[in-house]
Parts: C-alpha cells; structure tokens; sequence
C-alpha cells in the first residue's frame, strides 16, 4: 500500500516522534511510507531523509505530486494540523484512499466528517472521546508505537558514570522523573513527596529532567535541595535510556494526566518500576500505559505515592523486583502497532462500543483505592461532573468539591 502520514512538522515534539515511528514501521511492513510536514522540518527530517520520501508543506507542487502517487491511506496525527489543509489534501485523494488518524487530546477533530476511523490511544481516551461526542464518529483503540529495541537497560558503567557525573551516590535510592516541561504534565506533589519522605529515608534523592519553571522553584525551596538532581534536558535515545536504567523507580505524577505518556513504556523497557498516579478528571492513559502490577504502580492519593515507594524499596532489598517489561512490547512495538492501524482500515464496521465496566475495571486496578464519591462522578458517564474527581480524589481541596459543583451548573453559591 501506499501511505502518506501526515504531520504539523519533523521537529522533537511526542506527535512528531510517533508520526516518524509509524511511518518508519509502515516501510519495515513493506509499504510505499512517506511523509507529509504541513509547517516545517526539524531534527526529526535527518533521522529519515535517506529513508523516506519527504514532502516539505502543502504548496502546488506537493499536492501534484501527492496526487499523481495516489496514496492508498491518508494517517493524520491531529496535532497541530489546520482544518483548510487537511480539506485540500482530502480533495485531491482518489475513492480507494483511506482516511485514519492518530487522535491525540480524545476530541473529534474540525475534519471528523471526512475520517474513515479516528484511533484513541486507550481505553480512557476512547470513553472521553465518546463523551465528547466522538460517539457518532467510527473510532477504535490504537496506542502510539514504541521502538522497543531503542530503549533496554544500561550497562552498569554507563549507570555508574551517570550517578558520579551528577553526584548521586551509588548506593543512592533514585527517584526520577522525565517530562515535557510544561507544568500540566508535572506536579508539586512530586517535590511535596520527596521532602516527606527524605525525612524517613536517609539516602533518598531526586532526578528532574526538563521540569517546569514552577517545579524548579519549589525544589529551591526544598529543605532536601541539595539531594535534588536538576538537569535541564538530555538529547539522544542512548542517553536517555542511560538516564531511565539510572533511576530507581519514576515517579509520575501529572496533574493533568497523559493521552498516552512516551516516557512511561520507555522507563519500563529500561528496567526500571514506574509509579503513576491516576488521573480520572483529566487524560489517564498512563493507568492503562504502566499497568498496575505490570509495569509498576497505579495509585489514587499522595497517600498511596509514597506507600508504593515504600512497597518498591522493600521489593528492591528483597531482590522481588518483577514486573513485565515484555508487556511492553506486546502492547506497543511499533511494527506491531502499525499493523493494527492497517488492520482496523478493513474492519470498520466491526468496532464495538466501549462498555462502562472497562472504565471501572481501570479506575479499581491500583494500589490503593478510589473514593467513592470519585467512583459515583466516574459512573454518572458525565464529562462536566467527570472533572470533579480532582476534589473527590483528594488532589485539590475536598472541601471546594461543592462550591465548583454549584458553579458548574449555574448556581452561585452563597
């Protein structure tokens, strides 16, 4: 077949990475794989330049020349693309093309209409999509892919050299954290934990790759500032990979949650536990990402962050570390996943609906347990009351749960 996948640009983004990798993996099925770039190259275009045929912009040109190839199926990655773009390279498509699309935030896209299927990246993701009014849309569930072979653990030099290039003691117990930096996907609680803990455990220390400004701020103030190791971004698969086996357990807290979460399967593939926290007010495909007693730990509460580190460092001294990297790959290697994308082209009218008991299936399968008012905003099916798990679970200030309700439908609270 002939596939053009189309993405904002080649630069180092997550949907950037994702469109390389499926493209990538649809030439190692044998396919005709090329690649549109709407608004520009980037890093990313010297990583496949000698591999794919590249399209630079959607000018005159371009378009003839995607026309005369006649692609068999349009992939679009939702990010960034402009509606008038993606209607003029609909336009020029032949009837066999098909129109897929990795859909990254759960919401029907400005070009819904024209899609054959819009794939979710969980089932967390599928359920808001659908609450969102994805439902009239045909969608099935088709995770980002991942190159399991990049990422496997370090050699111990390599995790030895990186502790004494940042100072972390051998012996150190490492929390580490590697995220965007954008404070949505981090959270004080991060730094709030750490502190707490420090007091118990005397060699605990901290790894941030790539925090926030505001996070930054708060480990300033951190009475355990000089066991907090800040580094302000690391650039390269390896290096990366060397960094991840370096930690001792990720701990992932983001406020609001992941569409998918790169950073989690990468971790894990790498050897080392990671503890999420679920999210259900916001995306929480990190649940279904880690898998709780899989990849590592599910919880709900700050509570529930620091008993699993506690559960994590007692499995260490023990030697019961095992948890199922391989699951990782049997879920998102990338080749793997670029089959179920084409797959699910030929299945269209065979996609069911999600049912409600997955989505309580994700919420209960942690280490601690949902509230249950979290449970009955959850179970309501509502994505306004859905929001309010942030109060109910404890995140945000119980106490505001009902002043926000009677703002949320129009009453002002007295």
């Amino acid at each position: 077949m002939k596939i053009l996948t189309v993405v904002d640009n080649l630069g180092k983004g997550g949907t950037q990475r994702v469109a390389q990798v499926f493209a990538e993996a649809y030439n190692t099925l044998g396919h005709d794989s090329r690649i549109l770039a709407l608004y520009g190259l980037g890093p990313r275009y010297d990583e496949v330049k000698e591999l794919l045929t590249i399209y630079h912009e959607l000018n005159e040109t371009n378009l003839e020349k995607i026309a005369t190839w006649r692609p068999d199926v349009l992939h679009i990655h939702s990010h960034g693309p402009e509606l008038a773009d993606i209607e003029t390279l609909i336009a020029i498509k032949q009837p066999q093309c098909r129109v897929i699309e990795t859909n990254v935030f759960s919401q029907p896209s400005k070009w819904a209409s024209h899609v054959d299927i819009s794939y979710q990246l969980s089932k967390w993701a599928l359920w808001i999509f659908n609450l969102r009014g994805g439902k009239k849309y045909t969608s099935a569930i088709v995770p980002n892919p991942v190159k399991c072979d990049t990422f496997k653990p370090a050699k111990k030099n390599e995790i030895r050299e990186f502790r004494n290039t940042h100072n972390i003691p051998d012996d150190a117990f490492l929390l580490g954290r590697i995220g965007q930096s954008y404070p949505g996907k981090w959270s004080p609680l991060l730094v709030e934990v750490f502190d707490e803990l420090s007091k118990e455990i005397p060699n605990l220390y901290l790894l941030m790759v790539n925090a926030p400004e505001s996070i930054l701020q708060q480990a300033e103030k951190s009475n355990y500032r000089n066991k907090i190791i800040i580094v302000p971004k690391i650039l390269g698969d390896q290096k990366l990979a060397i960094a991840y086996s370096a930690m001792n357990v990720m701990v992932h807290i983001a406020e609001q949650g992941e569409s998918f979460g790169l950073v989690l399967p990468e971790a894990i593939l790498c050897g080392t536990p990671v503890i999420t926290m679920s999210t259900p007010w916001g995306d929480n495909s990190q649940c279904e990402v880690v898998g709780h007693k899989e990849g590592g730990f599910v919880v709900h509460t700050k509570k529930g962050v620091k008993k699993a580190i506690h559960e994590i460092i007692k499995r260490s001294r023990s030697k019961n570390l095992k948890f199922h990297d391989k699951i990782v790959e049997e879920k998102y290697a990338h080749v793997r996943v670029a089959e179920k994308a084409l797959e699910g082209i030929q299945k269209i009218d065979e996609h069911p609906d999600l049912k409600m008991n997955a989505i309580h299936k994700i919420l209960r399968n942690s280490f601690d347990r949902p509230s249950l008012i979290t449970v009955f905003l959850i179970r309501l099916n509502v994505d306004k009351l859905r929001r309010l798990t942030s109060y109910s679970s404890g995140y945000r200030d119980l106490s505001m749960l009902i002043p926000t309700l009677l703002r949320l439908v129009g009453v002002r609270a007295k």
